[in-house]
Protein backbone atom coordinates (compact mmCIF):
# COMPACT_ATOMS: atom_id res chain seq x y z
CA UNK A 1 0.00 0.00 0.00
CA UNK A 2 2.84 2.58 0.83
CA UNK A 3 4.36 1.62 -2.86
CA UNK A 4 1.36 3.16 -4.47
CA UNK A 5 1.11 5.99 -2.11
CA UNK A 6 4.68 7.04 -3.42
CA UNK A 7 4.29 6.50 -6.88
CA UNK A 8 1.16 8.47 -6.64
CA UNK A 9 2.48 11.22 -5.02
CA UNK A 10 5.62 11.10 -7.37
CA UNK A 11 3.09 11.15 -10.58
CA UNK A 12 1.38 14.32 -8.66
CA UNK A 13 4.53 15.88 -8.57
CA UNK A 14 5.66 15.39 -12.44
CA UNK A 15 2.27 16.40 -13.74
CA UNK A 16 2.26 19.49 -11.33
CA UNK A 17 5.91 20.37 -12.61
CA UNK A 18 4.40 20.14 -16.11
CA UNK A 19 1.86 22.23 -15.60
CA UNK A 20 4.20 24.79 -14.28
CA UNK A 21 5.97 24.50 -17.43
CA UNK A 22 3.37 25.14 -19.68
CA UNK A 23 2.02 28.44 -17.83
CA UNK A 24 5.29 29.85 -18.20
CA UNK A 25 5.54 28.99 -21.81
CA UNK A 26 2.45 30.30 -22.44
CA UNK A 27 2.85 33.67 -20.23
CA UNK A 28 6.76 33.85 -21.75
CA UNK A 29 5.96 32.91 -25.05
CA UNK A 30 2.42 35.40 -26.45
CA UNK A 31 3.19 38.60 -24.25
CA UNK A 32 -0.04 39.54 -25.11
CA UNK A 33 -1.65 43.26 -26.33
CA UNK A 34 0.88 46.17 -26.09
CA UNK A 35 -0.71 49.31 -25.23
CA UNK A 36 -0.29 51.98 -27.26
CA UNK A 37 -1.62 53.61 -30.33
CA UNK A 38 -3.80 51.87 -33.02
CA UNK A 39 -1.79 51.59 -36.36
CA UNK A 40 -3.06 49.41 -39.36
CA UNK A 41 -2.15 48.33 -42.53
CA UNK A 42 -3.16 46.44 -45.71
CA UNK A 43 -1.86 43.32 -46.78
CA UNK A 44 -1.97 40.99 -50.30
CA UNK A 45 -1.75 38.02 -48.35
CA UNK A 46 -1.02 38.16 -44.61
CA UNK A 47 0.20 34.66 -44.12
CA UNK A 48 -1.63 33.98 -41.32
CA UNK A 49 -0.86 36.33 -38.83
CA UNK A 50 -2.82 35.99 -35.27
CA UNK A 51 -4.23 38.54 -33.09
CA UNK A 52 -1.27 38.47 -30.34
CA UNK A 53 1.75 38.18 -32.88
CA UNK A 54 4.49 40.66 -32.43
CA UNK A 55 5.13 43.96 -34.22
CA UNK A 56 8.77 44.54 -34.77
CA UNK A 57 11.35 46.84 -35.60
CA UNK A 58 14.76 45.92 -36.24
CA UNK A 59 14.03 42.10 -33.80
CA UNK A 60 13.29 44.22 -31.42
CA UNK A 61 9.17 44.48 -30.07
CA UNK A 62 7.50 47.81 -30.27
CA UNK A 63 3.60 46.08 -30.79
CA UNK A 64 1.33 43.54 -31.17
CA UNK A 65 -0.92 42.56 -33.90
CA UNK A 66 -4.59 43.55 -32.54
CA UNK A 67 -7.15 42.20 -34.99
CA UNK A 68 -7.44 41.24 -38.75
CA UNK A 69 -10.43 41.58 -41.20
CA UNK A 70 -10.89 41.77 -45.06
CA UNK A 71 -11.40 44.16 -47.03
CA UNK A 72 -15.21 43.10 -48.42
CA UNK A 73 -14.10 45.33 -51.42
CA UNK A 74 -10.38 44.91 -52.38
CA UNK A 75 -10.46 41.23 -50.65
CA UNK A 76 -7.03 42.56 -48.87
CA UNK A 77 -6.23 41.54 -45.32
CA UNK A 78 -6.65 44.27 -43.03
CA UNK A 79 -4.55 44.35 -39.99
CA UNK A 80 -5.01 46.26 -36.75
CA UNK A 81 -1.95 46.69 -34.45
CA UNK A 82 -1.02 48.65 -31.53
CA UNK A 83 2.25 50.06 -30.93
CA UNK A 84 4.24 51.80 -28.06
CA UNK A 85 3.43 55.15 -27.58
CA UNK A 86 7.11 56.11 -27.08
CA UNK A 87 7.52 55.06 -30.82
CA UNK A 88 6.73 57.55 -33.61
CA UNK A 89 6.82 56.14 -37.32
CA UNK A 90 7.30 58.04 -40.05
CA UNK A 91 4.87 58.15 -42.79
CA UNK A 92 7.00 56.35 -45.25
CA UNK A 93 7.73 53.00 -43.10
CA UNK A 94 7.84 50.10 -44.61
CA UNK A 95 5.56 46.68 -42.89
CA UNK A 96 6.21 43.15 -44.09
CA UNK A 97 4.91 39.79 -42.98
CA UNK A 98 7.56 37.85 -41.72
CA UNK A 99 8.40 34.75 -40.01
CA UNK A 100 9.23 34.81 -36.59
CA UNK A 101 11.13 32.24 -36.27
CA UNK A 102 12.35 28.89 -38.03
CA UNK A 103 9.80 26.89 -36.07
CA UNK A 104 6.45 29.08 -37.42
CA UNK A 105 4.54 31.98 -35.75
CA UNK A 106 4.74 35.16 -37.84
CA UNK A 107 5.08 38.97 -37.20
CA UNK A 108 4.84 42.16 -38.43
CA UNK A 109 8.24 43.81 -39.23
CA UNK A 110 8.61 47.64 -40.03
CA UNK A 111 11.18 48.69 -41.58
CA UNK A 112 11.23 52.93 -40.41
CA UNK A 113 11.79 55.35 -43.08
CA UNK A 114 13.72 58.76 -42.88
CA UNK A 115 10.44 61.07 -43.48
CA UNK A 116 10.18 64.34 -40.91
CA UNK A 117 6.37 63.79 -40.73
CA UNK A 118 5.08 60.92 -38.33
CA UNK A 119 1.57 58.23 -39.06
CA UNK A 120 -0.35 60.01 -36.81
CA UNK A 121 -2.00 57.60 -33.77
CA UNK A 122 -5.17 55.52 -35.92
CA UNK A 123 -3.23 56.38 -39.25
CA UNK A 124 -2.18 53.54 -41.67
CA UNK A 125 1.22 52.43 -42.84
CA UNK A 126 0.80 52.35 -46.79
CA UNK A 127 3.92 50.60 -47.71
CA UNK A 128 4.06 47.04 -47.31
CA UNK A 129 5.23 43.95 -48.68
CA UNK A 130 2.83 40.94 -48.44
CA UNK A 131 4.14 37.14 -46.90
CA UNK A 132 6.41 35.05 -48.70
CA UNK A 133 6.73 30.89 -48.02
CA UNK A 134 9.70 30.01 -47.67
CA UNK A 135 8.91 28.02 -51.18
CA UNK A 136 8.35 31.14 -52.75
CA UNK A 137 11.39 32.95 -51.64
CA UNK A 138 13.34 29.72 -52.20
CA UNK A 139 11.64 30.15 -55.88
CA UNK A 140 12.57 33.89 -56.69
CA UNK A 141 16.05 32.73 -55.60
CA UNK A 142 16.71 30.49 -57.82
CA UNK A 143 14.57 30.66 -60.58
CA UNK A 144 14.05 34.36 -60.68
CA UNK A 145 9.97 36.08 -60.08
CA UNK A 146 9.09 33.02 -58.14
CA UNK A 147 8.03 29.22 -58.54
CA UNK A 148 7.33 28.30 -61.92
CA UNK A 149 9.85 30.90 -63.96
CA UNK A 150 10.43 34.03 -64.42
Amino acid sequence: MRHNLVESLLSALVVAAAALFLAFALAVGRPGAVTGYPMSARFSDAGGLKDGDPVTIRGVDVGSVTGLAVDPRSLDADVFMSIRGDIRLPDDTVAAVVGASPLGGKRVSLLPGRSRTAIPPGGRLTRTRAYRSLEETVGREIFGGGLGGP
